[in-house]
C-alpha cells in the first residue's frame, strides 16, 4: 500500500531532487520544470512511498511513478538511496525504449545501467538492506483491532434486530476509539490502496464509493491508461477493513440485484440496475448513520477530527482533486427496492478460523 505523512512528503521531495540530478547529469535527459523530455515528448515523473517487507522500490509505467519503501527514510544511506533511484530510472528508460516487450530485469535493463556507467550495485535487484527489511514485523495492534471489528460485524448479521443494532454501534465506537488514538500521534501515517478497477466507472463502483467513507476512509476514482480505479485513503487499520468491505460488497450487491430481478422480472436494463445499486448504498448508509445518534460527546468529536484529517490528507495526496456527478436516468421502483435491500444488508465476514481476508490490490503490490 502507498503511505503518506509529513515526514514522507519531505523525503519524497529530496528523492525528486536526487532523481532530477541523475536524469540531467548522468543520463543526459532534459528537464522542463516537473517533466522530463524524451524524443521530443514531455513525461511526468511521480514519487510515492509504499510499505513492503521485501521490495525496496518499483517503477509503474501506467502513470510514470517510482515507488520507494518507506523504511528507506530510516535505513538507507544517501549512496544506497541514489542507487535505488538509478535502478528504477533504468526501468523507466527501458520502458520508453522497448515498451513492455522485455523482462523487468533482463539483459536490456542491465545494458541500460552499464550505458550510464552504473555497476552491479545499481542493476542488481537486491541490495544490502534486504536483511534489515526481513526483521521488520507486522503491526500486532492493527491485527487485533481488525479482528474485533470483524467479529462485531458478524454479530450485526444477527436475525435479532436489537442485537444487530448494538453490534453495529459497538463496531463504530471501536473504530472511532482507535482513530482518536491515532490522530493524537505526532506522525500519523495514511495509506492508499486500490480496491476495484474496471474499463469504465460502473454503478456498482459508485455505490461502493459512497459506502466506504462509513469505514473512516476517503475514496476517489483514479483514471489510468487501463481504465478507472477506485482508490481509498486512510490509516492502515481502516484501509485493511475498507478493502475487505469493498471486496464483500462487489459480490453481495450483485447477488442482491439478481434476487431483485427474479422477483421483479419486468424491471430490467441498465437504468433499473443502476437505480437499484444507488438504492442499496442509500439504504445501507442511512442505517449505519442512524447509529451516530448513539455516540457520546467524545466519540462525536473524534469523528469530526478524523474526517477533517482525512480531507486535509486527500488534498495533499491528490493535488487539484475534482468531482463529477452522474445524470443517468433513474428507475424509482428499482431504487426503492434497493433501499430496502440496503437497509437489511450487513457486512458479514463469514470467515473460517485461520482463513485470511482476501483483498484486491494493484499489481505493483506484488514483488517483481
Amino acid at each position: 500500500m502507498r503511505v503518506h505523512s509529513k515526514n514522507i512528503s519531505i523525503f519524497l521531495k529530496k528523492c525528486h531532487q536526487y532523481a532530477k540530478a541523475i536524469l540531467v547529469d548522468e543520463m543526459g535527459i532534459n528537464m522542463r520544470r516537473t517533466r522530463f523530455e524524451y524524443n521530443r515528448y514531455l513525461y511526468p515523473l511521480h514519487f510515492v512511498c509504499f510499505e513492503d517487507k521485501s521490495k525496496l522500490g518499483y517503477y509503474q509505467d501506467s502513470n510514470y511513478t517510482i515507488g520507494l519503501n518507506k523504511n528507506l527514510i530510516y535505513l538507507a544511506k544517501e549512496t544506497t538511496l541514489k542507487n535505488i533511484l538509478r535502478h528504477e530510472l533504468a526501468h523507466l528508460y527501458c520502458f520508453l525504449q522497448y515498451g513492455k516487450t522485455v523482462n523487468d530485469h533482463g539483459i536490456e535493463h542491465r545494458e541500460v545501467c552499464k550505458s550510464f556507467g552504473w555497476d552491479k550495485e545499481v542493476y542488481s535487484a537486491k541490495l544490502n538492506l534486504e536483511e534489515d527489511f526481513n526483521r521488520i514485523e507486522g503491526e500486532v495492534k492493527t491485527e487485533g483491532i481488525l479482528s474485533k471489528v470483524k467479529k462485531l460485524l458478524k454479530l450485526a448479521d444477527s436475525s435479532n434486530e436489537f442485537e444487530s443494532q448494538i453490534a453495529t454501534q459497538k463496531a463504530n465506537e471501536l473504530l472511532l476509539k482507535y482513530n482518536l488514538q491515532k490522530v493524537t500521534d505526532d506522525e500519523t501515517e495514511y495509506y492508499v490502496a486500490s480496491v476495484m478497477n474496471a474499463k469504465k466507472k460502473t454503478a456498482l463502483m459508485t455505490a461502493i464509493y459512497d459506502i466506504l467513507p462509513l469505514f473512516l476512509v476517503r475514496a476517489v476514482f483514479n483514471h489510468t491508461k487501463n481504465g478507472i480505479e477506485l482508490e481509498i485513503t486512510g490509516t492502515k487499520t481502516n484501509i485493511e477493513l475498507a478493502s475487505y468491505v469493498a471486496d464483500f460488497l462487489s459480490t453481495e450487491m450483485e447477488r442482491l440485484y439478481k434476487v431483485h430481478r427474479s422477483i421483479n422480472p419486468h424491471l430490467k436494463g441498465v437504468s433499473a440496475k443502476n437505480s437499484f445499486m444507488r438504492g442499496v448504498s442509500k439504504g445501507y448508509i442511512e442505517k449505519v448513520k442512524s447509529n451516530y445518534n448513539q455516540l457520546d460527546e467524545q466519540q462525536s468529536k473524534a469523528l469530526v477530527v478524523v474526517e477533517h484529517n482525512l480531507t486535509k490528507t486527500m488534498g495533499e495526496i491528490y493535488k487539484g482533486l475534482s468531482f463529477s456527478y452522474s445524470n443517468s436516468k433513474s428507475c424509482r421502483e428499482s431504487e426503492n427496492a434497493g433501499k430496502k435491500a440496503g437497509a437489511k444488508m450487513n457486512i458479514n465476514p463469514a470467515l473460517k478460523q485461520g482463513q485470511k481476508v482476501k483483498t484486491r490490490f494493484l499489481d505493483w503490490m506484488k514483488s517483481r
